[in-house]
Formats: structure tokens, C-alpha cells, sequence
């Protein structure tokens, strides 16, 4: 961060190291000799507020270090495992993306087919059925106009974006439309078979994409990125993303289908913890009714080294501007630590930023596995908002929970188990 005047910028680098000297770098870019340096180079005060290492794409964890996924393979997430090229496509090494997945000339291989889009949206049969291989496109978009006018956009952007790939639009979804540097971008995603999975990446770079957009009367859409990822309920296979099976979730990229906790049932392709239930009359033990204690002094829930699980990731709106609410992240904290049953030291604010005209606060909370599944329940029930307004806090809408295995932890069956002494889980 560097302050110029009464205002302070914050930028968010990255730098590859030598594995050997990871270590010495991140204790180094702490410590006073970064200072010393700045002012040798006739520099501003720049503080390092945070450093923590991970493996970049292209490259997988391994034994003291980060090891290159080897040619004809790619990484573009960290699926924790290199991937191979579909179809007999040839990749070179430390590869980063399916994109990077291409035909040798004159091999013969079969690779993947270009992608026709339809005439007409009544085309659009293809879907993508439980069981098979398929990618999920992650897209960044510009639109111009406001952010208010391209919202309005949106269903035709779904109708527009599943006609040119050919697939259903109930496949084709908007995550989010925000103002980036002057521009409104728009964040979409869209789950393809496999097998078109590269041409339709291809596609939406080249000069087809911009002749469709002008052909269906919207205005100039240019696609700013494009790449694949393994959506939620599926997991990275040899060839595409191959959907959990039944009682079992996948509701982040853990490169595994997680056992439903508690003998709770799931169907198969479940996206979320939330996804596991318990079958009516079976007779199964599963997962408790929270009761959120009376007092914060009852908050005597904890998570220590060994305990299974699981972090909530929660994304509230609260009424305000970002100073008002960014004032109110203490009381939020105590409130949604109260609200769980936990201690104060297990729930975080992460960020809090206004998002189209309304203000949100990104916040985490570590509870045991054996309540996580009625934790998300009750957040998203009419007794948060009952309890809010009880706390005399302003109506808070939680927007969004979900669960994921935060630092220092990994995924395993029923939770999120601890690492290991002597090692450790940074992302």
C-alpha cells in the first residue's frame, strides 16, 4: 500500500521464486530490509501488508516446492493435479490452459471439432446430463453503457452467449456486472460438453464472435478473457470435468467429491454441503439443529488442531455508505459469532466494497463440521433476520453462504481436516 495524500492505494502483485529461497523472500519483504531498500531507491513508503505463497498455473504442489505440469498436460486452477489434453491434443509444458491444448499438424490426431453455433436459439438442444464430461467457461466481458443499462441487458446476454455455443440457456449464467476503470465489465459463465470445450474458447476470441453480437442488434460486446475451470459438483478428469457421484459434494475446486457428512444423502452433482439431507424416515443420524446461544458470553465453540470442519464464506448486504458499514464490521462480527455459537476469533470481516449501488460485506466464519450444514440453513432462514433485528443492528440480507476448506486445512471425508505438523495449506 502507498499513501499519496489523504488517500491510501492498494496494489496486489505476484512474483515466481525459486522454491529455495520462498521462504526467505516472504520474511524478507516483511522485515525493515524492505524499507531500507525503498529508501535506497529513492522510493515512496510502500508497505507489504500481506505475502503468502501458492502454485501458480501451469504448475502443481509438490514436495518443497511447486513442480511444472509436464508437456501434453495443463493447469489452469488449482485442481491439485496436472490434466491431460483431450482428445490427442498436444500441450507444451507448464502449460496453464485447455487453450493451450492444440491439433500437432499433420499428426492425425482427432482433436476437437469446430464449434457451429445454431441458426436460431430453438436449436439450442445441447445440455450437459449428469455423468458426462463437460468444462465451465468462465468469461469477462465489456459492455458499454452504465452498469444500471447492462444489467437490463442480461437476459439477452444469456439468450445471445447460449445461441453462439449452442447449448441451452439454463447453462449460461451472469455472475456478476461491475465498473472497472470507467468500463462496465460483466462476469459470465457458461458449462459446454468437453468436446467443444476449446473450439468454443476459440471462438468467442476470433472476429465470429463480434459479426453474431452485430447480428443479433446488440451493441459491441468484446470478450476480455475467456478460460475453463470445473464447475461445482464436478471435478477434474482426463478429458473434461466428471461429475460427483451420489451423496457426495464438490462446492469448490477440492479435485475431490466430499463424503455427505453424517450419513446425509445427496444427489448426484451436488454443488454444496447444503445439497446433503437427511431421507425422511431412514432413520439416519444427521446433522443437528443450530441453537444459537442466548448470550455472547455462551459463545464457547471452538475449533482446534484436528477437529473436522468447515469454513462459511458469507456475503451480506447492509444499508449504508462503505465508512458506515466498515464502522459496523466489529458489531458484525460479534453478531454472527453469537448468531453460530462460536467465538469471535473463528469469524472475520474480509472486505467491504459497494457492488451496483448497494453496499456488501464479504465475511468468513470456521465452524464445526458437525453443525456447518445447519449453520448455512439458519443464515439463510427468516431467524437471521429475526435475530438481527433483536441485535438492534440495520436489516442485513445475507446474500450468499457457502462452504469451503480455508487455510491450514484440506479437504476430507465429513470436514475439513488439518494439515498436517510440518506442513501446510495456503490456498
Amino acid at each position: 500500500s502507498v499513501v499519496e495524500g489523504d488517500v491510501e492505494v492498494v496494489a496486489t502483485l505476484a512474483a515466481e521464486v525459486p522454491a529455495s529461497v520462498a521462504g526467505a523472500a516472504a520474511t524478507a519483504l516483511k522485515s525493515s530490509a524492505w524499507s531500507a531498500l525503498l529508501e535506497t531507491e529513492k522510493l515512496p513508503p510502500i508497505e507489504v501488508r500481506a505475502v503468502g505463497t501458492y502454485c501458480g498455473v501451469g504448475t502443481i504442489a509438490g514436495e518443497g516446492g511447486c513442480a511444472s505440469c509436464p508437456a501434453n498436460t495443463y493447469a489452469s486452477v488449482s485442481w491439485g493435479r496436472c490434466i491431460g489434453c483431450p482428445n490427442g491434443a498436444t500441450s507444451a509444458a507448464r502449460s496453464s490452459s485447455l487453450d493451450d491444448c492444440a491439433c500437432e499438424a499433420g499428426s492425425g490426431v482427432a482433436c476437437l471439432p469446430t464449434l457451429q453455433p445454431p441458426a436460431t436459439a430453438e436449436q439450442n438442444t445441447t445440455d450437459v446430463a449428469v455423468g458426462d464430461l463437460s468444462y465451465t467457461l468462465n468469461m469477462t466481458l465489456t459492455v458499454p453503457g452504465t452498469v444500471a443499462e447492462v444489467e437490463e441487458l442480461a437476459e439477452r446476454l444469456v439468450e445471445a452467449v447460449a445461441k453462439f455455443l449452442g447449448v441451452n440457456e439454463s447453462m449460461v449464467g451472469v455472475v456478476r456486472v461491475v465498473e472497472v476503470g470507467g468500463e462496465v465489465r460483466v462476469f459470465m459463465t457458461a458449462e459446454v460438453p468437453a468436446s467443444v470445450a476449446e473450439a468454443a474458447v476459440a471462438a468467442l476470441k476470433s472476429s465470429g464472435w463480434s459479426a453474431f453480437v452485430e447480428s443479433e442488434g446488440l451493441p459491441p460486446i468484446e470478450v476480455v478473457a475467456v478460460n475453463t475451470f470445473c464447475g461445482a459438483g464436478t471435478i477434474a478428469g482426463d478429458g473434461g470435468c466428471e461429475s460427483c457421484p451420489a451423496n457426495t459434494y464438490a462446492s469448490v475446486s477440492w479435485g475431490r467429491c466430499v463424503d455427505c457428512p453424517g450419513g446425509a444423502s445427496s444427489a448426484a452433482r451436488s454443488s454444496s454441503l447444503d445439497d446433503c439431507a437427511c431421507e425422511a424416515g431412514s432413520g439416519v443420524a444427521c446433522l443437528p439443529t443450530l441453537q444459537p446461544p442466548a448470550t455472547a458470553e455462551q459463545n464457547t465453540t471452538d475449533v482446534a488442531v484436528g477437529d473436522l470442519s468447515y469454513t462459511l464464506n458469507m456475503t451480506l448486504t447492509v444499508p449504508g455508505t462503505v465508512a458506515e458499514v466498515e464502522e459496523l464490521a466489529e458489531r458484525l462480527v460479534e453478531a454472527v459469532a453469537k448468531f453460530l455459537g462460536v467465538n469471535e476469533s473463528m469469524v472475520g470481516v474480509v472486505r467491504v466494497v459497494e457492488v451496483g449501488g448497494e453496499v456488501r460485506v464479504f465475511m468468513t466464519a470456521e465452524v464445526p463440521a458437525s453443525v456447518a450444514e445447519a449453520a448455512v440453513a439458519a443464515l439463510k432462514s427468516s431467524g437471521w433476520s429475526a435475530f438481527v433485528e433483536s441485535e438492534g443492528l440495520p436489516p442485513i440480507e445475507v446474500v450468499a453462504v457457502n462452504t469451503f476448506c480455508g487455510a491450514g486445512t484440506i479437504a476430507g471425508d465429513g470436514g475439513c481436516e488439518s494439515c498436517p505438523a510440518n506442513t501446510y495449506a495456503s490456498v
